[in-house]
């Protein structure tokens, strides 16, 4: 039995209990496992959003919305949709933002169409690629390769959704503004491909391109999209890629369908994929249409990206009220705050708009208001300043002791074992932008991690010096291909992104490791520490050379007494709880030397902790 036979007679048996044939199904087989009916029922009961709120967003006089997505950036929420418009007929892009997911003011087209004659030159209707996957995660766009990224359905023809459709990729440096993306010139994927399936002979809808840091297919990135063949059904496929540029069909046959009830003369449809990661499974939102009554939202779960268990309970949204009493559809779900938001498209008597339905009843119980926030001071590095491994502790586990924490946050973002371009291309520091906002403050602190290989193992090196120096290598590890960098370019980019928030990045030099020679630690003056310095200097940003100034305190107190005290002794580079500690200090009392710095007044240096 096929991919595609298997998944809609799920379906079908599903609409039709009654007739005593759910145990005719297939043996699940190792080569295309089951997901159990338990876990789908607990994905369910964690998804559901039974409330619905209402419209949240409506397009001007005259016009028609579609298709939200929804990412965070900023400390604020933003949402992609589609807008279609008239003279000629066909799909835009739109930009809106709101501050509490129920409020949203548009703020204007990101991508218009393209001119007379292109290949998009009657639609561009983007969709979000590369948001955090996790379940109640950050909600932020990762970038690839400096840049954030769309794909969009495109044609030529005007009208609603005339073919051929095809899907191209956009990408911009600030999702925040409503200025046009930068559009590849050609489509990524097209109905009329060497190697395009039977069921995508005519157009290709709505995209969703994953990144699958798992690897699960074999590569990075994974881009599942519904398509049609001529007077067939909405089914969904995937394609595979290392570099979003380039893509080959996975499997020849989609990996989510439906059959079309033998009464009915026109397609049924599976489509609007998005997926996340919930439970250690995949779980995949998308509408179904027309092999039910109306139009709906529902979800299938997989453990491999390819094979795909559908929910059979109650839909997750469906048509319910006078303004989505048509069609309830193509779904945005996300939770935050321990409220499920689940966005879709509404259709009935207010015209085509987009509504929202909660697990929560937000007309009787409303989130809580958005408050005054405080400033927080950003942690970005390596294991030296946060590390769970038992026994060591890096000085960003201690330093909030020092500061006056009803006046500034302070919030310890590093990961042991990166690199200044790991932290970057492991989307790290992307989940930082997501909620860095005017007024913070981030300390950046790499260099330890940076040497070794470029392109296997741990493959986390950037290259040596802060010149514009790159080279591009296919990543063996993470199967992506990537641009690499200098160490100072990274630090240039930390430093560019912070400050493009209004907030402000304090560069320091790497802490030093237990080495001596001569009586004397060893700087890193004529590397890490001095590259640091030197970037900081030419971006005109605060430096502060902690390499220095914690080796000036251990030469003080002797190479036995850092041994024993400060480090444990297999270990030349990650402190004891004490050595955080005291390094803590030195950089406190560094921070608060920056008087021109708000920073500087939140600072508090307990009696006790003198350096020893």
């Amino acid at each position: 039995m096929s991919a595609t036979t298997k998944a809609a007679t799920r379906r079908i048996l599903a609409l039709v209990p009654w007739l005593g044939l759910v145990n005719s199904l297939p043996a699940t087989t190792p080569e295309n496992p089951a997901v159990e009916p338990a876990v789908l029922h607990r994905i369910y009961e964690e998804v559901k959003t039974p409330f619905k709120y209402g419209i949240v967003l409506r397009p001007p006089p005259g016009l028609k919305v579609d298709c939200p997505n929804v990412f965070r950036f900023g400390g604020r929420w933003y949402m992609v949709y589609v807008q279609f418009e008239k003279a000629p007929e066909g799909y835009t892009t739109q930009l809106a933002v709101s501050d509490d997911l129920l409020h949203w003011q548009p703020l204007g087209p990101i991508l218009e169409r393209g001119p007379e004659k292109a290949w998009d030159a009657a639609n561009a209707a983007g969709g979000l690629a590369l948001v955090d996957p996790e379940w109640a995660g950050s909600h932020a766009l990762l970038s690839y390769e400096g840049r954030y990224w769309m794909s969009y359905l495109g044609g030529p023809n005007p009208g609603y959704e005339t073919p051929p459709l095809m899907i191209g990729l956009a990408w911009t440096e600030n999702p925040t503004r409503a200025r046009p993306w930068n559009k590849l010139p050609q489509p990524i994927l097209r109905p009329d491909d060497p190697n395009s399936r039977p069921f995508e002979t005519e157009v290709l809808f709505k995209s969703y391109i994953l990144r699958d840091d798992r690897l699960s297919l074999g590569t990075p990135f994974v881009i599942f999209y519904n398509a049609r063949p001529k007077r067939g059904d909405e089914t969904i496929g995937i394609a595979l890629s290392d570099d979003l540029r380039h893509w080959r069909r996975h499997g020849s046959e989609p990996v989510i369908a439906a059959t079309r009830p033998a009464h009915l003369k026109h397609g049924v449809i599976c489509g609007d994929p998005q997926v996340v990661r919930i439970h250690d499974h995949w779980v995949m939102f998308y509408f179904g249409a027309f092999w039910k009554p109306g139009a709906f939202d529902t979800f299938d779960v997989s453990r491999d990206l390819q094979h795909w268990t559908p929910w059979t309970g109650p839909d997750l949204v469906a048509p319910s009220e006078p303004w989505d009493r048509e069609f309830a559809h193509k779904p945005w779900v996300l939770k935050h705050q321990g409220i499920v938001y689940h966005f879709y498209c509404a259709v009935g008597d207010q015209g085509r708009v987009i509504a929202l339905a909660t697990s929560r009843d937000l007309h009787a119980q409303p989130p809580p208001a958005p408050g005054p926030t405080l400033p927080t001071l950003w942690l970005i590095g390596d294991s030296t300043v946060q590390t769970t491994t038992a026994g060591q502790m890096g000085w960003g586990t201690p330093l909030p002791r020092f500061f006056d924490t009803n006046a500034v946050r302070v919030l310890n973002r590093a990961r042991g074992g990166r690199s200044s371009r790991t932290f970057l291309t492991e989307g790290l520091w992307d989940k930082v932008r997501a909620e860095l906002r005017p007024g913070d403050f981030v300390l950046i602190q790499f260099g330890h991690n940076d040497g070794g290989p470029l392109d296997e193992g741990r493959a986390r090196a950037s290259l040596r010096g802060i010149g514009p120096e790159t080279v591009l290598v296919t990543n063996r590890t993470t199967r992506v291909v990537e641009t690499v960098h200098t160490y100072g370019a990274y630090l240039r980019r930390y430093i560019r992104d912070t400050l493009s928030h209004g907030a402000t990045p304090i560069v320091l030099s790497p802490v030093p490791r237990n080495r001596w020679q001569e009586g004397r630690i060893l700087r890193n003056t004529d590397d890490y520490g001095g590259w640091a310095a030197a970037v900081a200097r030419a971006e005109n940003v605060p430096f502060i050379d902690l390499n220095e100034r914690v080796a000036r305190h251990y030469e003080s107190i002797g190479p036995e007494t850092v041994g024993s005290r400060y480090f444990r002794a297999e270990d030349h580079t990650h402190t004891t709880p004490e050595g955080a500690e005291v390094t803590a200090k030195i950089l406190a009392e560094a921070l608060a030397e920056l008087k021109d710095l708000p920073l500087s007044r939140w600072i508090r240096i307990p009696s006790h902790a003198s350096s020893r």
